[in-house]
């Protein structure tokens, strides 16, 4: 089977016009390309479509509409729509927009159509990708390439199966279609001589979220963590405030109230805190939602929908109410209502309210095992990420930036025409006195594609990710060579037919020996030799080493890598300058650093790298506030038997020792259900969290017993302190 989720051109056509399993299909792909009409001559993203792309979207239209029969294939009438950002943005919402055309290579578009403002892009191809222009599916640039061997990702299929068809049926359907297309366009390449394919169908929610799920799942979880801490937290507040308030309930019952009477008092005090907290919630939630859609859109999928609603209101209400009446029923608890409205009747004595011992210990319990299996959680993924972060890559990229340039002439230049401009404009980069060197080659951190080899002598087929590159580019980013030598400038120009491996690649061809000097073939039956071994790269947030091949660059290549000279660097117009000096026809189409690059990759782990930091700070925090609470409580209580103690002689490490003595068994047995959860979680979760359980294990776990520690003393001790430090007659009489 093609192992691949890409699609070739002439094999997607076909399942398009062929397939009878969906009601409506339309095919798409995603590029990008310069526009010489609009001014700076911007890259635009385009996506490339058939008509009923827009009907499958459901896309309305604040101007025009959407393509017709009349734009479906081999129609090649050239029209174009435009995003709402775009008529913004680049046309300051003119009034005339369907009168104004856009240029890409050389042909001009007439705009037909501007969507609506409230259209929102599914995320198919790429988180945050927002198209700005949709134009016919006949012009992209793939389109003639009738070479089954070639796919690419940019390729998709789209369609709303019919109702009396199953998606296993559907499945079963198009993959006899596009197999069949397979076999009859590879006749005769014995490369490919028993593959099959078969077509897997995916829904939208499945591609649109991917493993977002996970993390989802996982902040969930911290979340969940949170508001049982905090929770915990505010029981406690409220039961300290409850005895505080013995007087006046006492009061109350004196002159008739019954206990229905203060459980609605109490409610309603409670209930009105909890409508502020929401308050003060929606706030903090609209500045968090708006530093998400401009920081991070690019990066999780539909970040920019965060919005708050009717439902989010409603959960809100509902999740306030549920916790006032817990924390009014928790609070009317601790109250004997007869027995404080006796005692007072009696002369006003021991009407105290007291918090009983088993609850005490139930609220250190559970704030120890929330507090110590997120503190544990959040350690171990912040260790991951910052490692992923500092990882040694095995290769430099301080001050080297990626350029991409491209034609923008209507008609593609011939190779000769390319490779000489290009050899041209290398020259021209190369001479100026702030860059060191230039490299024909693409970014080490860019998309490498893969590629089909066969070793004619074991007829083992591997499928390692090639990078073009030219004589310049292991020296550029300090990659060392192990064997064998590196391209020539003569190797570059005749395409030669030599390739470098990295050494993980060269073990699998070689176990035993060395891999230099043997052949690996290609579907067209092209045969090329190892000429190269160089030390094996990591990818930025990869925790595993691929295979990997270098081959010469291509004569036309239009990807060069810039290292500039210490403390130098040239900015986008100014490399663009050097450029038009050598050919007009010639426009940037991207210009990044690979630092710029790299960071982009390691997004997400900077993202958990500070997430799971300030989720470990505030889970600290918090249950360190929770602690202190409950304890101190505790320790209020026995101010009278402290003061006892040290009449007679105990000393401050002695009343320390105590306390510390009377809540071990609680601290201990939160830690214990705490390591519980984890299991749990290990358990059934154990494909999820494989990567996680390492021998890194232990010091994580070290690590949060200590924090845990320090914690659970501090909340003994910083209670104590005030009956420590004071003469002791204050805490015999119970005053300050």
């Amino acid at each position: 089977e093609l192992q691949s989720r890409k699609f070739n051109s002439p094999g997607l056509r076909n399942l398009y016009l062929k397939q009878t399993t969906f009601d409506q299909a339309a095919i798409a792909f995603y590029g990008d390309d310069i526009s010489t009409s609009l001014e700076h001559q911007p890259k635009i993203t385009t996506t490339y479509v058939t008509p009923s792309w827009f009907t499958l979207l459901g896309s309305q239209f604040v101007h025009g509409r959407g393509f017709e029969n009349s734009e479906a294939l081999e129609a090649y009438n050239p029209v174009a729509i435009i995003s709402y950002d775009t008529w913004l943005n680049e046309y300051a919402k003119s009034a005339d927009i369907l009168s104004k055309k856009i240029t890409f290579s050389g042909i001009s578009f007439k705009i037909i159509g501007v969507l609506n403002k409230s259209f929102i892009e599914p995320d198919i191809y790429e988180i945050g990708r927002k198209t700005e222009v949709w134009l016919p599916w006949d012009y992209h640039i793939r389109n003639h390439l009738k070479e089954e061997m070639y796919s690419f990702p940019w390729f998709v299929f789209v369609g709303q199966l019919k109702n009396n068809i199953t998606v296993m049926q559907a499945e079963q359907q198009i993959s006899t279609l596009v197999d069949e297309h397979w076999q009859e366009n590879s006749v005769g390449i014995d490369f490919v001589k028993g593959w099959h394919v078969k077509m897997q169908l995916q829904s939208f929610g499945q591609v649109i979220l991917g493993d977002i799920k996970n993390t989802l799942w996982l902040l969930l979880a911290g979340v969940i963590g949170m508001v049982v801490i905090a929770s915990g937290n505010m029981m406690n507040l409220f039961v300290s405030r409850t005895a505080q308030q013995q007087q006046k309930l006492a009061v109350h019952a004196a002159i008739g109230a019954k206990k229905s009477t203060l459980f609605t008092m109490l409610f309603a005090e409670i209930s009105l805190l909890m409508v502020f907290s929401i308050m003060v919630a929606f706030i903090i939630a609209m500045l968090g939602f708006e530093i998400l859609q401009h920081n991070v859109a690019q990066h999780i999928a539909r970040v920019s929908e965060l919005s708050l609603n009717y439902v989010t209101l409603f959960v809100a209400i509902i999740s306030a109410v549920i916790l006032s009446l817990f924390f009014t029923i928790t609070s009317i608890q601790l109250v004997n209502y007869h027995q404080i409205n006796k005692n007072l009747q009696s002369g006003g004595k021991n009407i105290g309210v007291q918090v009983s011992q088993k609850l005490r210990t139930l609220l250190i319990v559970s704030q120890l095992a929330v507090a110590s299996a997120l503190i544990f959680v959040s350690i171990l993924l912040f260790s991951n990420a910052s490692n992923a972060i500092h990882q040694d890559l095995g290769f430099e990229l301080n001050n080297i930036n990626s350029l991409h340039i491209i034609s923008t002439s209507k008609e593609i230049p011939s190779i000769e025409y390319g490779y000489a401009t290009m050899a041209l404009i290398k020259t021209q980069l190369s001479l100026h006195p702030k860059i060191a060197l230039v490299s024909r080659s693409l970014s080490p951190l860019n998309f490498s594609h893969s590629r089909n080899f066969l070793d004619p002598l074991t007829n083992e087929n591997f499928s390692p990710s090639v990078q073009d590159v030219d004589e310049n580019y292991f020296e550029m980013i300090k990659q060392t060579m192990i064997e064998g030598d590196n391209f020539t400038k003569a190797d570059v120009k005749s395409s030669a037919k030599k390739i470098i491996i990295n050494d993980f690649f060269a073990k699998k061809l070689a176990p035993s020996g060395s891999a230099m000097g043997k052949y690996l073939t290609t579907g067209n039956n092209e045969q090329f030799i190892v000429s190269g071994v160089v030390e094996s790269i990591l990818m930025p947030g990869q925790s595993s080493i691929t295979s990997r091949m270098y081959m010469p660059t291509h004569p036309y290549g239009e990807m060069l890598l810039i290292k500039y000279k210490t403390g130098e660097h040239l900015s986008r117009n100014q490399v663009a300058d050097l450029i038009n000096e050598v050919d007009r026809g010639y426009s940037i189409f991207t210009y990044n650093s690979l630092e710029q690059l790299k960071d982009k990759r390691l997004f997400r782990e900077r993202v958990t790298v500070f997430t799971t930091a300030l989720l470990a700070i505030l889970t600290f925090l918090l249950a360190g506030i929770g602690l202190y609470g409950i304890l101190s409580y505790g320790t209020q209580m026995r101010r009278f038997e402290l003061g006892t103690r040290m009449a007679i002689g105990a000393k401050a490490g002695d009343l320390i020792k105590l306390i510390i003595k009377d809540n071990i068994s609680a601290i201990l047995l939160g830690v214990l259900i705490s390591v519980g959860i984890l299991s749990l979680l290990i358990f059934g979760f154990s494909e999820q969290v494989n990567h996680y359980l390492t021998l890194q294990l232990l010091p994580v776990f070290i690590v949060t017993l200590a924090m845990i520690s320090i914690l659970s003393f501090l909340a003994c001790y910083l209670p104590l302190r005030q009956y420590i430090n004071k003469p002791v007659i204050l805490s015999l009489k119970g005053s300050e």
